[in-house]
């Protein structure tokens, strides 16, 4: 599973606000050296997933 493309797919359903919010702080950790599959990208997956199932 890539986090990343999961949280692109569900993009759609998210409002834009929370959509760029998801966005900007995967590409902050990716700037300083963070990884795809980090634990703060799959939380941040978990928490997307959560707005389109409400």
């Amino acid at each position: 599973m890539n986090p990343i493309y999961e949280i692109s797919n569900l993009a759609k359903n998210i409002p834009s606000k929370h959509c760029r919010s998801f966005t900007n702080s995967i590409t902050d950790l990716l700037s300083k050296g963070g990884e795809h599959y980090e634990s703060y990208v799959f939380q941040q997956l978990r928490c997307a997933k959560k707005f389109v199932e409400d």
